[in-house]
């Protein structure tokens, strides 16, 4: 399953991302279609990069699944659950949340740009990629068309 959305044409990616975050704006209910289909894709992407990582490269598949598990979870809470009256008390799960988020968006860059390099990136090298994914709606485009091309090569001869 992640494979098939690794390789999803970006032109289909883009529309299923922007799609959900449309749909999410305008109604209320609907705002988790957007933190499930950005999850996935997310999770997708680390998941195959990370079966393609040079060994000398240390970034667990755990290090992406327990932030990105946390951080769905957490949204889905924070939307759904009423909390009128503690919500000043959450704020430390909040900032939590948003430290896993963007700890997905670097493990995802990261993992992207190692397969890339066949080597461990660093912060300058894999940075546009991180601040596409942080921009998704721009950066599906751009990252699930280099995703494509990764995936279906096994990461060889890119």
């Amino acid at each position: 399953m992640t494979k098939l959305i690794a390789t999803l044409p970006n032109w289909l990616a883009f529309i299923l991302i922007i799609a959900s975050m449309v749909a999410g704006s305008f109604m209320y209910e609907l705002e988790i279609l957007f933190i499930v289909c950005l999850f996935i894709w997310l999770y997708s992407l680390g998941y195959e990069c990370n079966k393609l990582l040079p060994n000398e490269t240390n970034l667990p598949i755990n290090r992406l699944i327990i932030p990105l598990s946390y951080a769905g979870i957490y949204c889905v809470l924070f939307l759904y659950v009423p909390m009128d009256n503690i919500r000043t008390y959450l704020i430390p799960f909040h900032l939590l949340a948003m430290f896993c988020i963007f700890y997905s968006l670097y493990f995802v860059a990261k993992s992207i740009r190692s397969v890339e390099l066949r080597r461990t990136a660093k912060f300058e090298e894999y940075a546009a990629v991180f601040f596409g994914l942080w921009f998704s709606p721009i950066g599906v485009w751009f990252i699930q068309n280099k995703m494509r091309r990764i995936v279906q090569t096994d990461g060889d001869n890119y």
